[in-house]
C-alpha cells in the first residue's frame, strides 16, 4: 500500500480523487486505473460510519491510501476515523494555530499528540499488533493533512505550519475564492498569487502542499507551482461527466437515425 508520509518525504507527485458515492467498487476501479489515493468525504457526503469503514477496506485491498475528511476539527471524529484504519486525516476549517495544535493533538499518540489509546481497534489488527510499535508507527505512518479555506488561514499560515508533526497542508481553492468574494473563480490571478504564497511558505519548512483541481490544465499549472498531492475531481463529478457524454451521443445518434427512417 502506498505510504503517503513517506510520498510526501520523497517528494513524489502524487494524485487521488473525492469520493462521494459508497461504493467500494469505485475504490477499486480508481485503483485499478492509476489513482493512488481516494479521499472518503464524510464533509460533504452522507457517508457513514460503517460505510467509511468499507472503503478503507477497499482502499487497502487495491493498494491504495485511503484518507478520510472528517467534517469537523473534533478529537472523536479524527481518532475514529484513524482507529478505522485510514492512512490519513484531513481536518478542515483550519484557521489559526491554535486550530493546528488541537487536530495534531487528536491525530498523534504521545510524545505527540493525545490521540484515545486503544490498540484493539481495526487500525491496531483487533490487539494483534505489539501495542508499543502500533502507537509508534501511527505517528510516523499516518499523514495528518490541514485543510486551510479561507483568507485568514491564508494570513495566519506561517503560524499554522510552525506546529509539530503536520505532514501536508490542503489549500481549498473553492473555498477561499468564497471568502475573497469571487466564489468559484480559482483560477483568478490574485487568489492563484496566494496560493502560491501558501507554497512558498511550505516549502520553506519542507511541508508538503496539496490542492484541488478538477482539469490536466490546472494540475499542470500547480504542478509547475510546486504542488506536490492532489485530489483531481470526485467520483460524482467523473461518473456525471461521463453518463453525459454518453446520454448526449446516444440522444444525437437516435435522432439522426429517426430522421433517415
Amino acid at each position: 500500500m502506498l505510504n503517503l508520509n513517506e510520498m510526501f518525504r520523497r517528494g513524489h507527485i502524487i494524485w487521488g480523487s473525492v469520493l462521494k458515492f459508497n461504493d467500494p467498487a469505485v475504490v477499486e476501479i480508481l485503483g485499478t486505473v492509476g489513482f493512488q489515493f481516494v479521499v472518503i468525504d464524510r464533509e460533504h457526503a452522507t457517508l457513514d460510519e460503517l460505510a467509511v469503514e468499507h472503503l478503507i477496506r477497499a482502499a487497502l485491498l487495491t493498494g491504495i491510501a485511503p484518507v478520510v475528511r472528517v467534517s469537523e476539527n473534533r478529537a472523536p471524529m479524527i481518532s475514529k476515523a484513524l482507529d478505522m484504519g485510514a492512512s490519513g486525516v484531513v481536518v478542515p476549517h483550519i484557521t489559526t494555530r491554535a486550530d493546528a495544535e488541537r487536530a495534531v493533538r487528536a491525530a498523534k499518540f504521545y510524545p505527540l499528540g493525545e490521540r484515545g489509546v486503544d490498540s484493539t481497534v481495526r487500525a491496531g489488527n483487533y490487539s494483534l499488533f505489539n501495542p508499543t510499535e502500533y502507537y509508534r508507527t501511527s505517528n510516523e505512518n499516518t499523514a495528518i493533512i490541514l485543510q486551510l479555506e479561507g483568507l485568514e488561514a491564508v494570513e495566519n499560515v506561517e503560524e499554522i505550519v510552525a506546529v509539530p508533526a503536520i505532514d501536508a497542508i490542503f489549500v481549498g481553492p473553492y473555498d477561499l475564492s468564497q471568502s475573497m468574494g469571487i466564489p468559484g473563480q480559482v483560477q483568478d490571478a490574485e487568489l492563484r498569487r496566494k496560493m502560491k504564497m501558501v507554497i512558498a511558505v511550505c516549502k520553506q519548512v519542507d511541508i508538503t502542499i496539496g490542492t484541488f483541481v478538477g482539469s490536466l490544465d490546472d494540475f499542470e499549472f500547480w504542478v509547475d507551482a510546486g504542488v506536490q498531492f492532489f485530489w483531481y475531481s470526485t467520483d460524482s463529478v467523473m461518473f456525471a461527466s461521463e453518463a453525459k457524454r454518453v446520454g448526449e451521443m446516444l440522444t444525437t445518434s437516435s435522432q439522426d437515425k429517426s430522421s433517415t427512417a
